[in-house]
């Protein structure tokens, strides 16, 4: 087991780089949880020796754990140690982030709550969203679009599966069930 020292931050004070137990690491930019990699750099403290450069996904533990043994190997550290030197700098990386809260909730004014009312009480709303996708050039059956693809519960044995809402352009008898 390695002694660790007590990490340190660059003197220029850069997120994105880390003293600790006598290795410097350096990433080119912040890490993001989308799975994109983020070169990173690991040298001696004291400069000298060509920096080991390497590709890693910082928030995947197989990538962080390959390149924990590469910086291991080469610098005599235990990867254990090396695990540990790469969660300080993601923790320093995040906490130097801007916060990155909700989104603000949207709220509807009286006369937008007021518009998308009547335009779900519409009587041609789905022969107008059927037209859309027709617009659109999808291909598919007229009846197929103006038809309801989905039910809000299951069905009893032998009754429609949408019969729920089926507008009267739809030519399907109520016997017959919609399937999408």
């Amino acid at each position: 087991m390695s002694t660790t020292k007590a990490a340190s931050p660059t003197p220029d004070t850069d997120p994105l780089a880390l003293e600790v137990d006598g290795l410097r690491y350096a990433l080119d930019r912040p890490p993001s949880k989308a799975g994109k990699k983020v070169i990173a750099s690991v040298a001696l403290a004291g400069g000298g020796d060509v920096p080991l450069v390497d590709r890693v996904d910082l928030y995947a533990f197989r990538s962080r754990r390959a390149f924990a043994t590469l910086v291991s190997d080469t610098f005599g550290r235990g990867v254990d140690a090396v695990l540990g030197h790469l969660a300080l700098l993601l923790d320093q990386v995040e906490r130097a982030l801007p916060e990155q809260g909700r989104p603000a909730p949207v709220t509807l004014t009286i006369a937008r709550t007021k518009a998308a009312a009547e335009l779900l009480a519409a009587p041609d709303l789905l022969d107008r969203a059927a037209a859309a996708v027709e617009e659109l050039g999808y291909v598919g059956e007229a009846c197929r679009a103006r038809c309801p693809r989905s039910c809000a519960r299951p069905r009893a044995p032998g009754s429609p599966s949408c019969s729920i809402g089926r507008p009267r352009s739809c030519p399907r008898s109520r016997s017959s069930s919609c399937r999408a």
